[in-house]
């Protein structure tokens, strides 16, 4: 996969180690990606993806994975924070960061796959599609989103919703059972950076992996570092990415992944730090709920007002 960190950039026992965290997200994504064709009587297509009861191998299975896992063990504490020798990019990007921003470009098939699924979940929430094409009907049915509800925080709760119907239940509930519990929580916090570092460049924008200091005083690599987040670039509201993106998205790594999540848009340069592994902090006490109105954005224009908060956060 082309995502996953150049090994030139590593030593041999740490290369060794990344190409074994590199199975264990294949498996873990074969298994997401399969398909049964009878979830109620077991019976299997191709293939196919059942939950662990209703597996005769699912155990053997979550053995290998944890054995997989464990051998990072190492890396996750010390040897990845220590022995890199360069900045953790996609293997395709560039030693520049010109190089970077430009060596993204959407897959014709995944990235499209992605954007048609999200599309279509919050058409169903909202109740309508979109009218404009593509990236730009997302951003539409974004704005509808906000527009249905009067309480933000029934903005949050929907978006909840329509990210739990993105995840296969069953592909949480491995990630809980076998990734979560191994040395306190770190490595799920690294697989969760890889993961959206992975496959969310589509909606964000080109991303990098960087380390984040944890609560223990440790430092591991679970940080996506979004240089210049398209989904703010272009809904252009600090609400819509406070209410549908940073705070439901926060809560559902949390409680579905059992991993902490903290978010820091910020809202001068549009680059957003994710933080895998962090407590975010309750709304009331996080300054980014606060922000002034964008001086981009499209109501304050119209308004042709100074707002001192987002008319929508």
């Amino acid at each position: 996969m082309t995502w996953w960190p150049s090994s030139r950039h590593f030593s041999g026992s740490l290369r060794l180690r990344l190409h074994s965290m590199k199975a264990l997200f294949c498996a873990v994504h074969r298994r997401a990606t399969c398909r049964a064709t009878d979830m109620r009587t077991g019976v299997v297509g191709s293939g196919g993806l059942l939950p662990c009861s209703m597996r005769p191998c699912a155990i053997g299975q979550a053995r290998v994975l944890r054995s997989m896992a464990t051998n990072l063990l190492a890396m996750s504490t010390t040897t990845l924070s220590c022995r890199c020798t360069a900045p953790l990019r996609c293997s395709a990007m560039g030693n520049s960061s010109r190089e970077a921003a430009a060596s993204y470009r959407e897959g014709p098939l995944l990235d499209a796959a992605f954007l048609s699924l999200l599309r279509n979940k919050l058409a169903q929430e909202v109740g309508r599609d979109a009218d404009r094409p593509g990236y730009d009907g997302l951003i539409q049915l974004s704005q509808l989103l906000m527009a249905k509800y009067k309480a933000k925080s029934d903005v949050e709760q929907a978006t909840v919703r329509i990210l739990n119907s993105m995840f296969p239940q069953s592909l949480l509930r491995l990630f809980r059972a076998v990734v979560l519990p191994i040395n306190k929580g770190k490595l799920a916090a690294i697989l969760s950076a890889r993961v959206t570092q992975a496959t969310c460049q589509w909606l964000m924008g080109t991303c990098s992996i960087s380390s984040v200091e944890l609560s223990d005083g440790t430092s591991i690599p679970s940080g996506v570092l979004v240089e210049k987040c398209k989904y703010l670039e272009h809904s252009k509201c600090a609400g819509i990415c406070i209410h549908t993106c940073k705070l439901p998205t926060q809560a559902f790594i949390s409680k579905e992944l059992g991993v902490p999540l903290l978010m820091e848009p910020n809202f001068a340069d549009l680059s957003c730090q994710f933080k895998f592994g962090v407590e975010a902090p309750s709304p009331e006490d996080d300054p980014s709920v606060s922000t002034p109105c964008l001086e981009m954005c499209p109501t304050a224009i119209a308004r042709k007002s100074s707002t001192p908060l987002c008319p929508k956060v």
